[in-house]
């Protein structure tokens, strides 16, 4: 052999070589019994034996049972001199079945086959992405199907080529209606006018637009358009997806609405509202407040409510009570307090506060409601004070008769010791009538002189007994007798204004006089409560008040008296009121009448 030819037949050898043991593909050379002789690096990769392993074992028990027929059939055809291709399932070292395509080619020496080589591809990638394929189509087949979306393709002038379903589900179109039309057939004008004006600056865009039910009425739909291009960059078609917006955009018109009625509500209420975050920082405040208070919303907005001057120094104890029911999220309804102008000048005022809460449950800020009562508290203290000067008109002849007694006997005894008649006696009495004509004089002064209320302890039993001591000279006039039935050491203390109170009781006594034209008993009686609270009850044996007035009574100028104004009750409620009480009237024509005061008790140390 030359020298030329050695070399043909080395190279040759060392390409084979090559070919065999750096092939990515696995590849077994077996014997005609199916023994393995030789394999390569990417065999033993592949099933993950090793050589020595391998050197035992036949290719056909590396293939899975139920392929075992089918790689039978691919070597007997290799034996006859046939290369044959198939996919069978491998068994790997470490259990693992391994799909793989196997070329099966006879190797020949002599013209005599003496073996089969096998190489083996894993097809596991290729089967996944066949199978992921398969999910796809079906899931987007069921996207298709069902999706509440309206999908399309178009061409990129707008020509529909395709459509899902969904058209006929939201619009009432058929596919075979739209697909070769133009989507702009189906758009409103101006939203299509709007969107040829602003299109979508780069390939993908949103939009919402009106789009024509089949029957002609339109329906809000959010339009999203992606330009599909081809390599060159040039656009190949338009998908667009439209999603049914008809309800939000109802709900948003319809909260619009609700806002702007709300808006022109604050705007437009002739109290001051505030409306403040949850941090209690200013939001917002109305007209209202700015003429109320000389602050405008420029000037308070984001500032702290208890950082602004609105509160008069006095009265700045009460600010932590506000605090911790807002802290606690407890309305505060209708609470008289008083606030402050800009330029300082008190105001009277009624007090709302209510929370408002997120979804959650959670302070999510709050809104204040303040009106002026400021005329309305002058014109009670007008009312109060005429009042007073009304009692006190009534109780003047009776006072003059009970002072015209003891001024009689005191004129007598002067004359006496002016005579030269003395006796330590005389002294003692015209003591005692002295000081009771000073005790009429006092309450009467008091009852009329105009005061600011003052809240101090006052035991009950005092105002009671000054109340009857003023009014027993009436009641005689009248045939009437005032009948006490209380211990007065048993009787609390009251948190009160004494006067007042007064004047509320002077008030009931004197209509319980004024219903008995023929005289009678008036009886006082008191009883505790278990929840730490009084009960007084005046009853008369008067003429009686029918069902149907009793629900009047309280009213500015009703009264059941010829000559009454009806103030003298409206009044004696609001004081009751404000001392934080309650009144009731039973009444029964003919038989009398009886008013029930409740009042709280005064606390001391937690002790009644």
């Amino acid at each position: 052999m030359n020298e030329v030819a050695r070399e043909k037949i080395t190279t040759g050898f060392s390409i084979h070589k090559s070919l065999f043991e750096y092939n990515p593909d696995a590849i077994f050379a077996t014997q005609v019994d199916g023994t393995a002789t030789q394999v390569n690096e990417s065999a033993l990769r592949m099933t993950g034996y090793s050589m020595a392993e391998l050197d035992r074992l036949t290719f056909h028990e590396l293939v899975a049972p139920e392929d075992q027929v089918r790689a039978s059939e691919a070597f007997e055809k290799a034996l006859r001199g046939e290369s044959h291709q198939v996919e069978i399932a491998m068994v790997l070292r470490n259990g693992v079945q391994q799909d793989v395509h196997v070329t099966s080619i006879p190797n020949i020496e002599g013209g005599e086959v003496v073996g089969v080589l096998y190489v083996v591809r894993a097809i596991m990638a290729r089967k996944q992405q066949e199978e992921q394929l398969r999910r796809n189509e079906a899931l987007y087949q069921l996207i298709n199907d069902h999706a509440q979306d309206v999908i399309s393709y178009s061409t990129p002038d707008g020509m529909l080529r395709w459509i899902s379903p969904a058209i006929h589900t939201l619009l009432g179109w058929e596919v075979e209606e739209m697909v070769g039309k133009y989507s702009s057939a189906i758009y409103h004008p101006e939203d299509w006018a709007a969107f040829l004006d602003h299109p979508p600056a780069g390939d993908v865009g949103i939009f919402d637009c009106r789009v024509q039910h089949k029957e002609g009425h339109y329906l809000w739909f959010e339009t999203t358009v992606k330009l599909i291009r081809n390599d060159a960059g040039e656009i190949e078609k338009v998908l667009g997806i439209g999603r049914n917006i008809t309800l939000r955009k109802q709900a948003e018109d319809n909260l619009r609405a609700t806002r702007d009625r709300l808006e022109s509500f604050i705007e437009n209420h002739v109290d001051s509202i505030i409306i403040l975050d949850p941090e209690c920082r200013i939001l917002r405040v109305n007209a209202a407040f700015e003429k109320m208070f000389g602050w405008s919303q420029a000037e308070v907005a984001k500032v702290l409510l208890f950082d602004l001057p609105l509160v008069p120094p006095e009265h700045e104890a009460e600010l932590e009570t506000i605090k911790d029911l807002m802290l606690a999220g407890e309305p505060v309804i209708g609470t008289e307090a008083v606030r402050m102008h800009r330029d300082g000048t008190p105001l009277d005022v009624l007090l709302s506060i209510s929370p408002h809460r997120d979804e959650a449950g959670h302070i999510a800020g709050y809104s204040f409601t303040i009106r002026d009562i400021t005329d309305r508290k002058r014109t009670e203290e007008l009312l109060l004070q005429s009042e007073k000067l009304n009692i006190a008109g009534q109780l003047a002849a009776g006072v003059a008769h009970e002072i015209r007694n003891p001024l009689t006997a005191l004129v007598g005894f002067v004359q006496l010791m002016q005579q030269g008649m003395s006796n330590p006696k005389y002294l003692e009495i015209m003591s005692a009538e002295l000081k009771r004509i000073e005790t009429i004089v006092s309450e009467l002064l008091v009852l009329s002189k105009p005061q600011a209320m003052t809240y101090k302890p006052k035991k009950l039993a005092d105002i009671l007994q000054h109340v009857v001591t003023l009014i027993e000279t009436q009641a005689i006039i009248h045939n009437v007798q005032v009948l006490p039935s209380f211990d007065p050491d048993e009787l609390p203390a009251l948190e009160c204004d004494e006067n007042q109170l007064k004047q509320v009781f002077i008030n009931f006594l004197q209509n319980a006089i004024d219903a008995m034209p023929h005289g009678g008993d008036i009886h006082i009686e008191v009883e505790r409560t278990a929840l730490h609270e009084v009960l007084i009850h005046i009853r008369d044996q008067g003429i009686g008040i029918p069902p149907e007035r009793i629900e009047k009574l309280g009213e500015p100028f009703y009264t059941t008296k010829e000559k009454g104004t009806g103030l003298g009750l409206m009044i004696s409620k609001r004081i009751i009121d404000h001392h934080n009480g309650s009144m009731q009237i039973d009444s029964e024509v003919d038989v009398g009448t009886t008013i029930s005061v409740r009042l709280p008790c005064f606390l001391q140390g937690g002790i009644v």
